[in-house]
């Protein structure tokens, strides 16, 4: 039975209290994950030599190999300042925003390109 006359700690559902039970869970989990690593990169590596998979999962299985192997490749973003004025008082100003947006917009597609 549990302590406390019966009752069961609060925070803990089995009425047992544990200094460092969710370290000790995490531990427990990251050494059962460790011990099926060898076995999880053969099945990926068979994914990606496998003929008969879809070319999808050869890749996606191939870049999981590359990133775990080599590291994920850095990636650059360029952005791209618009500056205008916040005073949007008639319709050809708000055209001019909207076509200064897309023209943005279009530079942003080309430098990712």
């Amino acid at each position: 039975m549990a302590e406390n006359g019966g009752r069961f700690q609060v925070g803990n559902r089995y009425g047992k209290k544990f200094s460092n039970g969710n370290k000790h869970a995490k531990s427990e989990v990251a050494e059962l994950a460790l011990s099926k690593c060898v076995e999880a990169i053969e099945i990926i590596a068979k994914i990606m030599l496998d003929i008969k998979a879809s070319n999808k999962d050869r890749l996606q299985a191939s870049t999981v190999l590359l990133d775990r192997g080599l590291g994920k490749c850095m990636q650059y973003i360029e952005s791209v300042n618009v500056t205008t004025q916040t005073n949007l008082t008639t319709t050809d100003d708000k055209l001019k925003l909207d076509k200064m947006i897309a023209d943005a917009i279009e530079i942003q597609k080309t430098v990712a390109i």
